[in-house]
């Protein structure tokens, strides 16, 4: 059975080896950008299972990262998890709607392991 694929698209190297170490734990196959510039089309080429995303990055952020993802009719099924130390304003959450779950930064370990388990598909 091949490993679910998570796309982590993060600027933070330290986030990004958080979250690698984390995909690795629970056998996921990790791929990384720290340019969220080609973040759509990776994630067309690549086809992850899971996408986790992060709000702050350098031209384009991570809402519009988003937008894009949910707008493009072959990436919108892929989950989104989004990771922020940004202030949770109504405005900026609904911003992040589209998104499956918004994890703030330093990341909660257990739940975000939980909510990547949640997101896997049964095995038929």
């Amino acid at each position: 059975m091949a490993l679910k694929k998570i796309l982590i698209i993060d600027d933070e190297p330290s986030i990004i080896n958080f979250i690698v170490d984390v995909a690795n734990l629970i056998a996921f196959e990790p791929k990384f950008l720290m340019e969220s510039k080609k973040a759509v089309a990776t994630a067309k080429l690549w086809e992850p299972d899971i996408i986790c995303l992060d709000i702050l990055m350098p031209s384009p952020d991570g809402i519009e990262i988003l937008t894009q993802l949910k707008a493009d009719p072959e990436t919108a099924p892929i989950p989104v998890l989004i990771l922020t130390a940004v202030n949770l304003t109504p405005e900026i959450k609904k911003k992040l709607s589209a998104a499956q779950a918004i994890f703030p930064k330093p990341i909660d370990v257990k739940s975000f392991i939980a909510k990547l388990r949640d997101l896997e598909p049964i095995p038929s």
